[in-house]
């Protein structure tokens, strides 16, 4: 397991900034229908802590939110009765060491288990990086 203090130390390293910088201008935005279809397949829970979560269409636009026993928030944090935070498609290979938006590199996760699985874990413990 990768400590916080050396993903911060990685952050920072010139030569990464310039791999994000490369993988944002990769990133295309996961279509409608493809986020459809991750919530359904995985029954809108994260992949890792299995936190159910409740999904919506707004607009055509389809997402998952958390209900608020998960996180307890203020009033004004609410939308239609529900938290604001709303789960997100992640990039099992991330797409700055050539991950894609194909279905099979994608899974539902909550905000907190995606911030934990950052790509620099990935990079380090897949060999491309060496720490």
């Amino acid at each position: 397991n990768i400590g916080v203090s050396l993903l911060e130390r990685l952050k920072y390293n010139p030569a990464l900034k310039a791999r994000r910088k490369e993988s944002r201008a990769m990133r295309i935005a996961v279509p409608k229908a493809l986020t459809r279809q991750i919530i359904i397949k995985q029954g809108a829970k994260c992949y890792l802590c299995q936190v159910q979560g409740v999904p919506i269409s707004r607009f055509n636009k389809w997402r998952v939110v958390i209900p608020d026993e998960y996180y307890p928030v203020e009033p004004w944090q609410k939308w239609n009765g529900k938290v604001k935070l709303t789960f997100h498609i992640d990039h099992i290979k991330p797409v700055c060491v050539g991950g894609t938006n194909d279905p099979d590199n994608l899974r539902l996760a909550c905000p907190t288990c995606n911030g934990k699985n950052h790509y620099l874990r990935y990079m380090v413990e897949h060999g491309i990086l060496e720490v």
